[in-house]
């Protein structure tokens, strides 16, 4: 006589089971439907994916990155931080270290399957594609651009010229000019670092 335990019953067939012939109540209705029971279990594994693609499940990264740019922070305003700058700060750090997993996550995609501590991976396992870590990769950092934007914005708001009456939009326009080229450096160097540190590690 066999004694392997009988398998699980499958997510489906467990919902199924539960909506009662006559349709049961609205809500057992609705966790039967197929946008309850397939589609969206998928999209919350995509999400916890994502999430670990950028270390969200490891914040200790962005505690590293935060407490010298807060101690900076403080240090440049004697203690009296600009409300919106301490928020783009903030932000900055997040959104950077979290671009800097995704794309570290890509340059190693050939050795983290290899490795004990890294195969389990999202990318690694291949339960995210190349180029979705690209593409998270870049909406990270346009994001993070847009915040050093608005920091140009702030530096060069528009004044009013009350002897003609108008306001200097052009000093404006020319400040997020400077925010976008005080900003492109910053990301080559952060992407260069995660793309050439395993190499250069390896020299």
């Amino acid at each position: 006589m066999s004694t392997d335990a009988p398998a699980p019953p499958d997510r489906a067939d467990t919902v199924a089971a539960a909506v009662p012939p006559g349709g049961g109540s609205r809500w057992t209705r609705f966790a039967g439907h197929p946008l309850f029971r397939d589609h969206l279990p998928r999209v919350g594994a995509a999400l916890v994916d994502y999430a670990r693609l950028v270390r969200l499940d490891r914040p200790i990264g962005i505690w590293l990155l935060l407490w010298p740019t807060l101690w900076a922070l403080w240090l440049s305003s004697d203690g009296s931080p600009d409300e919106h700058v301490f928020v783009v700060f903030v932000l900055g750090v997040l959104l950077m270290r979290s671009a800097g997993c995704a794309i570290n996550d890509y340059a190693d995609r050939e050795i983290d399957p290899q490795v004990e501590r890294t195969k389990a991976r999202p990318l690694a396992a291949r339960r995210i594609q190349p180029f979705e870590a690209l593409v998270v990769y870049a909406v990270l950092s346009l994001l993070a651009l847009a915040l050093v934007l608005t920091l140009a914005a702030l530096e060069q708001a528009p004044h009013h010229d009350e002897e003609q009456g108008h306001e200097d939009h052009g000093q404006h326009g020319a400040g997020h000019a400077h925010g976008f080229l005080l900003g492109r450096p910053g990301h080559v160097l952060h992407f260069a670092h995660d793309v050439l540190e395993k190499p250069t590690d390896s020299a």
